[in-house]
């Protein structure tokens, strides 16, 4: 339990996450292998997919075949861009959370989270059975900017996906985050967290590989 500050690769930075239970960790100066972090928060265990029932809406997203003037209903009519796909999306009711499904490929863009999203990557181009490791789904944004961000929001998932050569990932005051199956690689920061940086969150990070990210003063 308690406060955990800072991890020793700063590539990794995570301050204040509430009950904090590490398990499993492996790492070394630069590279952190099968990472599973566990909190607990308001939630209480901190479940993603009790919340995923009711009236629900799943949006799809195809950066070969998409577009995004599509509705995004079906992968005969996908967005384009996952940005598009959470502009869709109701964030506003907290116990359900509407899916994006995104075909693989690269995604050259900034995503600014919403509330109660889920995002999966690793299904084919037009749709089909999903594989992460098959079809994988690169999120770069060419630039020295965060991939994603998400501040003062709840009830995220990010499922599937690789992030690489910009500067990873940041939350802020974010509650019920969860970080599955994804792979960070060759981000770098100016600041804390070249990978990810959470500050004053929940949430768990489960089965990430996070390798060669850099971060500096």
């Amino acid at each position: 339990g308690g406060d955990m500050s800072y991890w020793t690769n700063r590539a990794l930075v995570v301050r204040n996450f509430e009950y904090c239970k590490a398990m499993s960790v492996a790492r070394s100066e630069h590279t952190l292998h099968n990472i599973n972090f566990m909190v607990h928060n308001y939630f209480g265990d901190p479940q993603i997919h009790h919340l995923q029932h009711g009236n629900t809406s799943t949006y799809y997203v195809d950066g070969t075949n998409g577009d995004d003037s599509n509705d995004g209903l079906s992968w005969g009519h996908a967005f384009a861009t996952i940005h598009e796909a959470i502009s869709h999306c109701n964030t506003a009711d907290e116990y359900h959370l509407d899916s994006i499904y995104v075909a693989e490929g690269m995604y050259t863009e900034t995503i600014d989270m919403a509330a109660n999203v889920a995002i999966y990557g690793g299904f084919p181009a037009g749709g089909g059975d999903r594989s992460v490791i098959g079809y994988p789904v690169y999120i770069d944004d060419m630039s020295t900017a965060r991939e994603v961000t998400g501040n003062y929001i709840k009830n995220i998932l990010l499922d599937g996906l690789v992030f690489m050569n910009g500067s990873g990932i940041s939350f802020t005051g974010s509650l019920n985050v969860i970080i599955r199956d994804c792979t960070f690689e060759m981000n770098s920061a100016s600041g804390d967290g070249g990978a990810i940086h959470f500050d004053t969150c929940s949430g768990r990070l489960i089965r990430n590989t996070i390798m060669n990210n850099y971060a500096q003063d």
